[in-house]
């Protein structure tokens, strides 16, 4: 990569990376404890204390919510012991992976053609105030993302060493969340179609789960005992109302592009059919949401089912968020794209909605930022005109506006 490409690329990252640092300064990162911060905060503050193999791997001293692998936590606990433990100084620890994503979400964009367009990642649902907290999220995705990038430099280079960059970035994002392993199913599938595959790199996209299953073993499942040990267990799973759910929140981030392309072509036969099957899903699979259970569902659906007290206006606003994600689904879908980039994007999204089925009893809204990232990146590749691109933003920006007023992460 071109220094001077280099630098365009470090200019828009600090520019996006702006909203997550005003907001970290205005606030100095001393709000209440978010999610599982408080669990998170113990568990790093033990480890330090006690590094030995039952602590790190079997994760003795932890709370139950402590699910996801132990690397961030292990990398907190040493960043801890040299800048203490306290929920302000873990969240910048956060908040430094916040920056490390931006500017690997640049460096894909900018294989795409579209870093122009990479700023728009922080208007996602959900990012900035997991930039701001002392979650997993953030720092999985640059790992997941530093991968995707090797894997697509290698495509055009041919050179082994982004093949084993891109099987260490897969593994250390699995070493913290297993379930970020989906993409390497899409790009194998998307070499295999157009012959690009090798034994090379069949060894790349085997290594990662090669390499986390010895931690598997030794759980006896994906998430730690304690987690699948729960009231709700963390573990595998098989929920169709997941999907539903799923296509839900992406009809609620994504409308704004999904009305881009109605306004522009018209789909009026399109329409009538993902609001038949919306409503046949959602007569199967309803996601079932109580005031009681905040495992199930958790974030803004919930909350705005929660709210309506008519069972009508209720199914509506879920049928509609229904059949506006699978016409999200249809445009980034269809038609098949030509070129590797593209069409690899397009076969993460497509397992990134159909593994979110096999989720056990836990599913948080928030888990789909992930996902939500690879639909942003098609949709503008997709959108040319820039008056959807800036609807979108401003939705976005309202709907983390509202998560973060609610959570009183603003005062």
């Amino acid at each position: 990569m071109e220094h001077s490409s280099i630098r365009k690329i470090f200019q828009y990252c600090a520019i996006g990376f702006a909203v997550p640092a005003v907001i970290a300064i205005y606030t100095g990162l001393n709000f209440p404890p978010q999610y599982d911060e408080v669990a998170h905060q113990h568990f790093v503050q033990h480890i330090a204390a006690q590094p030995t193999w039952h602590t790190i791997v079997n994760y003795e001293g932890a709370e139950n919510y402590e699910a996801k692998g132990p690397l961030f936590f292990a990398l907190a606990a040493g960043y801890g012991s040299l800048a203490g433990f306290s929920l302000p100084a873990l969240r910048l620890f956060a908040l430094a992976f916040s920056f490390l994503m931006i500017c690997a979400y640049g460096v894909v964009a900018r294989g795409l053609a579209i870093e122009q367009k990479s700023l728009a990642v922080v208007c996602l649902p959900y990012f900035v105030i997991l930039s701001l907290t002392f979650m997993t999220d953030v720092a999985a995705l640059f790992f997941l993302l530093i991968g995707i990038a090797a894997f697509a430099t290698y495509d055009r280079s041919k050179q082994g060493i982004w093949l084993s960059l891109a099987a260490a970035a897969f593994t250390a994002a699995s070493y913290i969340r297993i379930d970020l392993l989906y993409p390497l199913i899409g790009i194998a599938l998307v070499c295999w179609c157009s012959k690009r595959f090798d034994w090379k790199l069949g060894l790349a996209v085997a290594a990662p789960f090669l390499l986390r299953a010895p931690l598997v073993f030794i759980w006896h499942g994906f998430a730690s005992p304690l987690a699948q040990a729960r009231q709700n267990p963390v573990g595998l799973g098989f929920a169709p109302a997941h999907f539903v759910f799923t296509l839900a929140v992406l009809g609620l981030y994504f409308w704004p592009f999904v009305l881009a392309q109605c306004v522009v072509s018209q789909q009026r036969i399109r329409c009538v059919i993902a609001t038949s099957v919306a409503i046949g899903l959602y007569l199967l699979w309803q996601p079932t949401v109580s005031a009681l259970n905040t495992d199930q569902y958790g974030g803004t659906l919930r909350s705005v089912s929660l709210l309506i007290d008519q069972p009508f206006v209720c199914a509506s606003v879920w049928v509609i968020c229904i059949a506006i994600g699978l016409m999200a689904c249809f445009e980034i879908i269809l038609p098949l794209a030509s070129n590797y980039g593209e069409f690899s994007l397009q076969a993460i999204c497509v397992a990134g909605v159909v593994i979110q089925i096999f989720r056990g009893a836990v599913f948080y809204e928030r888990y789909l930022v992930g996902l939500s990232v690879f639909f942003l990146l098609l949709f503008l590749i997709r959108q040319t005109k820039r008056q959807y691109v800036w609807l979108w933003a401003f939705w976005g920006c309202a709907l983390q506006g509202v998560q973060l007023l609610k959570d009183h992460v603003l005062p």
